[in-house]
């Protein structure tokens, strides 16, 4: 799924007056979050390739609704509908944490295996 592809689900979803650059912004920041905080800090992993609304996202297809929460979540926010802003940043941070769990199990921190006594 690529970034675009979710801009376009959320836009069926939840009608809202934002840009497609505006809601691109956001999701590139979470793009940049998701390298910064989990995929940088493990060894291997999934590839990364340039964030850009066509490129695929950095999580696989099955965390999809990561990215479409977060981008519900700004939306609601910047719309100042903050009792939808905080449903769905709740429903985005459960996603986020079941990728940062995944991707945890699934791939080697930097550094591990190198501790000795």
């Amino acid at each position: 799924m690529t970034l675009g592809d979710i801009i376009d689900r959320a836009d069926r979803l939840r009608y809202n007056a934002f840009s497609r650059e505006e809601k691109l912004g956001w999701l590139l920041q979470l793009e940049h979050t998701v390298k910064r905080n989990i995929l940088d800090t493990h060894e291997g992993g999934l590839p990364c390739s340039q964030p850009a609304e066509d490129a695929p996202t950095l999580a696989p297809e099955g965390f999809a609704g990561m990215y479409l929460k977060w981008l519900e979540a700004q939306i609601d926010l910047y719309s100042g509908e903050l009792e939808r802003y905080n449903a769905s940043i709740s429903l985005f941070n459960t996603e986020y944490a079941a990728f940062e769990s995944w991707y945890n199990r699934s791939f080697s921190p930097k550094g591990a295996g190198s501790f000795r006594w």
